[in-house]
């Protein structure tokens, strides 16, 4: 049994006690070692007594050994702790040949090293550097901040044989640093004969405040002497559970650390308690990281069915360790996103080998979807300001019903794409992304992250935004532009636009506006224009049309529910074609849908397409069942295929111009092949040919299309029996009151027909030409 010590001053939860260890017993038991033998007890230059701690593993290479023992907690703040311990280093320190003693560490021996995990406090000569000071440091996460520098340079005061190390924390977080001298103990004691040695400056000590350890005859000697030598400050948290020893050497310079009679005298918080579940957290959709309250003993975690899932009696594929208190279990099958589930633990233990009973922690598996997360405010105009600073934002918003981790989610503005912070986005919760530098700027945000990298990264002309999950699946998307503000006023720069309703996550104009907030928005906070603008339009075809002879695209009116649009036999056309090969919806708008074909459609046939399933747009409206949309392949035109039929170039006031054209013949046209023009008075040039639409819209045999910039004016004025022949055209040919000419155009600029007409053309009867 190893020889250890705890000297009890008075009994309760919290134990004021020294933990001593002598070493005199020859083994090790509960000390742990990175590598299997690398230290052991010795009486080869022991320090004190007959036995010392030695690192006796002959290394052929440069290397490092750790070792360190667990322990009930430290409760640190209750009044002062201190440590003392001797030891040896016989090798000059260097950045290769270093030692470190742990006095704190959250961690074992495993984290127990410059970089490691270990949140700890440490003493020692080289940790970090090469100056061959003593120092005291504080580790984080693989960080070194220096706690107290002493005045000790240990190769010039100590070299190469022993030194009395003390350390003390007070209660307030000072901590002291000293050195013992003139002390005299046997140094050397062998089995056979005793040596003493009296030490003008450093020795090895028998601690002053220990209990007298039983064993081989120690001879109490003087006691030591402290010199202070160094002190800091520090008032951070560390869960004190191990105490360990860290050292490194060069392949020639191993075996050359001692250490003896350690004391760590405190309160001590006696471990009585089983380990319990803190967290649990789902990194993935087969994966549980499981928080205990406590270090766990590994070996029982992972052996038998200690884990299960309820409902179904879920046991996990593979058990892995993390750290002393977290394990990940590995599940074959995915969890179901948004259903609750409970994690059960049996009989899990500690290192002081306390058991729990059974252990319950319900979770929660959560894939956001699209909409979960949606676009709420855009500020993409900042200047002249109103009461904002003049720098873009975005707002995002969590409508899930769940906290949702946003690492790894891409937000995309145009070309620029950004990847957001790991953060966790809680249920309702608005997260406001602005201009680097600008976080302060928007005090009652309390979600900000400043991760715009140009102050021009919205383009005032409107892009498409788009923010993606890690997957690169798309969750929203919006284009904004100033069309969607309320005014000119307010689209000149200085407002915000905001969403009006957050339970309509599907994109669509008229649920954007400008803000009516006194700022000019509303960052990080509810929209002042939310309320309820629900979507109860059920969609409409715009076009249907063949880019080539096997595809066929459908224009939506609006934004469509995936699933129900990729239905399986949905679609249906005639005359042998039959449903599609494939069917492509296009992403982010969800209004255009591809239907793909193997075969070809015959060019000059008309075609019907059916809908033979229920189709939905993005809020659930659907479309009208049993719908026939007729469609056929268009061909370019010749002259006097497309003819001007009727012109309303002098109108009554605020009423708009239009041209009236017929198909006389039996052939389908595509209005994006056609351009409408004039042409110049004087040298007969053809001036003003514009497009008629940018999209896509067939022209069939015998049918009239008016041409007009108002199609909604234009029928306050006229009887309309058919409300699709009106097309609007944003740049209509200037048409004078008294002459002038319309030409049809194919997208050549080859002239179908034309017309030049005059006033006098009107019937000499009527009152007035207009």
């Amino acid at each position: 049994m190893k020889r250890l010590i705890l000297f009890f001053l008075f009994f309760s939860a919290h134990i004021q006690a020294q933990l001593c260890f002598d070493f005199e017993s020859e083994t090790l038991e509960q000390w742990v070692q990175s590598r299997d033998s690398a230290w052991g007890i010795s009486d080869r230059d022991a320090l004190c007594g007959r036995f010392s701690l030695w690192h006796r593993l002959d290394d052929s290479v440069s290397s490092d050994d750790r070792i360190s023992f667990p322990f009930d907690s430290l409760v640190i703040d209750g009044e002062t702790t201190s440590w003392q311990f001797a030891l040896r280093h016989a090798y000059p320190p260097s950045s290769s040949n270093k030692w470190a003693v742990f006095l704190l560490s959250d961690r074992d021996e495993q984290q127990m090293m410059p970089g490691g995990e270990a949140g700890a406090i440490v003493l020692g000569v080289n940790f970090s550097g090469s100056d061959d000071i003593l120092k005291l440091w504080k580790t984080e996460k693989g960080h070194a901040e220096i706690l107290a520098e002493t005045d000790l340079n240990w190769q010039e005061e100590i070299g190469t044989g022993p030194a009395l190390i003390r350390v003390e924390r007070e209660p307030g977080g000072k901590w002291l640093i000293y050195r013992g001298t003139g002390l005299a103990v046997p140094v050397n004691v062998r089995k056979s004969d005793e040596e003493w040695q009296v030490f003008s400056g450093t020795a090895p000590f028998m601690p002053d405040t220990a209990p007298v350890m039983p064993g081989p005859e120690r001879k109490s000697g003087t006691p030591p002497v402290w010199e202070l030598i160094g002190e800091g400050q520090d008032t951070g948290r560390i869960s004190p559970v191990h105490f360990g020893i860290y050292y490194r050497f060069s392949s020639r310079q191993d075996r050359k650390l001692w250490f003896d009679d350690l004391c760590i005298s405190g309160i001590f918080l006696r471990d009585t308690l089983p380990p319990s579940i803190i967290a649990i957290e789902v990194p993935d959709a087969f994966t549980l990281r499981i928080f205990f309250s406590e270090s766990i003993d590994m070996q029982n975690a992972l052996s038998g069915d200690r884990f299960i899932i309820l409902p179904g009696e879920i046991l996990p594929d593979t058990i892995l360790s993390v750290s002393e208190s977290t394990v990940d279990l590995v599940f074959g099958y995915p969890f179901l996103s948004g259903i609750p589930q409970i994690l059960q633990a049996k009989r899990i233990t500690d290192k002081k080998g306390n058991t729990s009973g059974t252990l319950e922690k319900d979770f929660i598996f959560f894939r956001p979807r699209r909409g979960d997360i949606i676009f709420n405010e855009i500020m993409y105009d900042p200047v002249p300001e109103i009461n904002l600073p003049g720098y873009e934002y975005i707002e995002l918003y969590n409508r899930s019903g769940h906290p949702v981790r946003m690492a790894g989610w891409t937000l995309q503005a145009g070309t620029k794409t950004l990847v957001l912070p790991d953060f966790k986005l809680p249920h309702g919760g608005y997260l406001l992304l602005c201009y680097k530098g600008m976080k302060e700027q928007y005090p009652e945000a309390i979600h900000t992250f400043d991760i715009l990298t140009s102050r021009t990264m919205l383009s005032n002309e409107g892009v498409v935004l788009l923010v993606r999950d890690p997957d690169s699946v798309l969750i929203d998307w919006m284009k904004y532009s100033s069309a969607l503000h309320s005014g000119e006023y307010y689209a000149e720069g200085g407002w915000s636009l905001e969403r009006i309703d957050t339970d309509r996550p599907c994109h669509g104009a008229d649920n954007w506006t400008t803000s009516t907030g006194s700022l000019g928005g509303t960052p990080g906070m509810e929209n002042a224009v939310r309320g309820n603008n629900p979507d109860r339009s059920p969609p409409s075809v715009g076009s249907v049309y063949l880019p080539d002879s096997q595809k066929l695209v459908i224009e939506f009116s609006e934004a469509m529910e995936r699933e129900s649009v990729l239905q399986e036999n949905a679609w249906h056309i005639d005359g042998g074609m039959n449903a599609p090969d494939s069917v492509i919806l296009l992403e982010p708008c969800n209004r255009e849908l591809i239907l793909q074909y193997g075969r070809e459609f015959t060019p000059g046939r008309e075609y019907y397409l059916e809908v033979r399933r229920e189709i939905n747009d993005c809020a659930g409206n659907p479309l009208s069942p049993g719908l026939k949309i007729r469609f056929a392949l268009p061909v370019q035109p010749q002259r006097s295929e497309i003819l001007i039929s009727e012109i309303l170039f002098n109108p009554l006031p605020y009423c708009p111009d239009f041209i009236e054209v017929f198909n006389p013949v039996l052939k389908t046209f595509d209005l994006s092949d056609l351009r409408l023009a004039n042409r110049d008075a004087e040298n007969g040039e053809i001036v003003s040919a514009g497009r008629i639409i940018n999209g896509h819209r067939l022209f069939f045999p015998g049918e009239y299309l008016v041409f007009t910039s108002d199609p909604e004016t234009l029928r306050g004025f006229y009887l309309v029996h058919d409300s699709r022949s009106l097309v609007k055209v944003r740049d209509m040919p200037p048409m004078g009151d008294r002459q002038g000419s319309v030409l049809v155009l194919d997208k050549y600029l080859n002239v179908l027909d034309e017309l030049a007409y005059r006033r006098d053309m009107h019937h000499p009867m009527l009152a007035s030409p207009e």
